[in-house]
């Protein structure tokens, strides 16, 4: 189960840096990791009937760690 979650944070992590490298805004990128996390849970509810919400937070916390990063430091 942990193992799981490490492979979200992971795609997740990797989403939000390559969204950065090309320029998007924190809040778009952010935006686009919660969708990435949440159409992979809802592929995974079509193809054997799970939809895991703590899958769809490991997703998106680097995105949201980098997004509330770039509040506090303007």
């Amino acid at each position: 189960m942990i193992r799981d979650k490490v492979k979200h944070f992971v795609v997740g992590l990797l989403a939000t840096m390559v969204f950065l490298e090309i320029g998007l805004a924190p809040i778009v990128n952010f935006a686009l990791v919660f969708l990435i996390g949440i159409g992979k849970e809802v592929y995974d509810y079509f193809d054997y009937g799970k939809f895991d919400i703590l899958d769809i937070l490991a997703t998106v916390l680097p995105g949201m760690i980098v997004y509330l990063l770039t509040l506090t430091v303007q």
